[in-house]
């Protein structure tokens, strides 16, 4: 498959919202570095476990922090020097005689690293595996098939939200730095490679607040950055490129247009944007698109690889705007697109884009719907729409739930396995990526002027000047720390059962396989079991066997050369 298409976006309903969203290629540029803090830490986690919790965080501070063990001795930094040397290391780590292998369970492992023999399988040996069931001891068989290919990865990242830049300027710098590290270096970090950048307030914001809030001001003549932006967002943005080694996609999502512009005049509700599509409102709009990434570009050269043309056009609560897909379709072609054309810093987002080409690009999907919506719509989508994308663009825990559980839960192991396992399903029906929501937030689950507290991958302890990396941060890491941008999605499934929906979730364990630009194969295998289960990972044509145990509720990256 090949890399997302550049064009533009819109906005539809499938398993949640999907947003439509245009992505394109940047050049590549010369990029200051602006983050000079050094971290000097042990690579061991330093345990915490809360009252109540399943399993444990890791504590992170100035002077500690756990980082991820190399692929091997051997390696330099491999892929995660930037991606860049990916054969000659991957065929010094293990050869093809030796699997390299990630552990993650709530009881005692993050990321804990393992080697194991790459067998020869017998001639003639047959597996029978009927609906898809087993007997205690007796491996589980599951078939990789290098051969089949679908949808190559654009990656995995996180959204840097007022609230989430806020907690991280709280810090030290050198815990701040630590923290950067953690999520954005592609040495030991786990390499997130793309972000989400919201324009304006969200409900993760300490404020409501647009970039032009003066009634009336069509011309945006008052157009200004905010102080989020300025002082909180950027600098950050600026540290992550530089960690990521200038390689980080960046996609703009706003939440609502100024309050004046919409029907209901005010930025909470669904309103929509005033009058007609050819109309002042609609123009105005598009021009603050349009400033938003000149200002970013010119304030910190900050550049964006795609937009989202809004958040959840569906709904208003919050800071939203109604706006439905014809109307998106419509204003993203008509009026958006041939506006940003017109400056040098915003043209590159829709590529060699005419009025002939539809600009939209892609969808982009939210998790938050109940658990009975079916993945398999995200693949019945990509059959009506080919030649269009789908990125998951949000995702969080502690949103759906209870009053009194919303929120973060220290330590808590069922939010990492509900990761894994929207993560698993939506690659295996055609997901480019996952971005998951806050890359931070505090104790309490904000800041949040909307009162809406979640949980974040990392929580921060601003007053102790720490943070904590829950278990959804290491169940992101086993995706993104070990499947690069670029890789391609492979066919894996149970032996003695046919390809499709259920093909790679029976018995409570589910799975997804990609093989990187390096050709090496990489298998993400997931367990909701509560006993440790035998998994035999055979490599279709090649007669090769990896014998991998997983541990009760476990995740495991396995890792191999061809």
């Amino acid at each position: 498959m090949t890399t997302p298409a550049k064009g533009l976006l819109t906005t539809t309903m499938c398993q949640c919202q999907l947003a439509l969203c245009q992505l394109r290629h940047s050049p590549r540029r010369k990029l200051k570095t602006m983050f000079c803090s050094i971290v000097t830490a042990s690579s061991d986690c330093a345990a915490r476990r809360f009252a109540g919790a399943e399993s444990f965080v890791c504590v992170c501070n100035a002077s500690h922090c756990d980082w991820p063990a190399v692929e091997d001795e051997m390696d330099d930094g491999g892929e995660g020097g930037g991606w860049h040397g990916q054969r000659k290391n991957d065929q010094k780590l293990g050869g093809n005689k030796t699997a390299v292998v990630f552990v993650s369970d709530p009881d005692k492992f993050r990321l804990h690293r393992q080697f194991l023999p790459i067998l020869n399988e017998a001639k003639g040996k047959k597996r029978k595996q009927s609906d898809g069931k087993w007997e205690k001891g007796h491996w589980l068989s599951v078939r990789v098939n290098a051969s089949a290919r679908f949808q190559s990865l654009l990656g995995f990242g996180g959204a840097f939200t007022d609230s989430a830049t806020f907690n991280m300027d709280a810090l030290s710098g050198p815990t701040r730095a630590t923290l950067l590290k953690a999520y954005f270096d592609r040495n030991i970090g786990i390499r997130y490679s793309v972000g989400r950048v919201p324009m304006g307030a969200t409900d993760f914001s300490v404020r409501q607040y647009s970039y032009c809030d003066t009634p009336g001001d069509l011309n945006l003549s008052t157009f200004a950055l905010a102080k989020e932006d300025l002082e909180w967002k950027l600098p950050i943005i600026r540290s992550a490129i530089t960690l990521n080694g200038g390689q980080l996609r960046l996609f703009a999502t706003p939440w609502s247009a100024p309050g004046w512009m919409k029907t209901n005049g005010r930025m909470i509700g669904a309103g929509t944007l005033k009058g007609a599509l050819d109309g002042p409102y609609f123009r105005a709009f598009a021009n603050y698109f349009k400033r938003f990434f000149e200002e970013y570009q010119r304030s910190a050269n900050v550049t964006f690889w795609g937009l989202t043309l809004t958040n959840e056009p569906l709904h208003g609560q919050r800071p939203g705007m109604s706006m439905n897909s014809s109307v998106q379709r419509d204003w993203a072609n008509k009026i958006l697109a041939p506006l940003l054309q017109q400056s040098p810093i915003s043209k590159n987002i829709f590529g060699q884009w005419n009025e002939s080409k539809n600009a939209i690009a892609g969808l982009g999907v939210h998790w938050y719907s109940p658990p009975e919506y079916p993945y398999d719509i995200l693949s019945k989508v990509h059959t009506l729409f080919p030649d269009k994308f789908l990125l998951a663009t949000e995702a969080c825990a502690g949103a759906m739930e209870r009053a009194e559980h919303a929120g973060p839960s220290l330590g808590n192991w069922t939010r990492a396995q509900q990761y894994g396992h929207d993560i698993i399903q939506d690659l295996r029906n055609w997901a480019i990526g996952w971005v998951d929501w806050n890359i931070c937030l505090d104790t309490v689950g904000g800041p949040s002027w909307a009162q809406n507290f979640v949980d974040s991958p990392v929580i921060v302890n601003a007053k102790a000047d720490e943070f904590y990396k829950q278990p959804t941060f290491y169940v992101m890491a086993h995706f993104s720390r070990f499947i690069p941008p670029g890789s391609v999605r492979i066919g894996a499934d149970f032996v003695g059962t046919r390809p499709g929906r259920h093909a790679a979730q029976l018995n409570g364990i589910e799975f997804v396989a990609f093989l990187r630009p390096s050709s090496r194969r990489v298998l993400v295998l997931l367990s909701r079991l509560n006993r440790s289960t035998k998994v035999e990972v055979i490599e279709e044509k090649r007669r090769r066997v990896i014998r991998v145990r997983i541990p009760p509720k476990g995740i495991v990256t396995v890792i191999w050369y061809k």
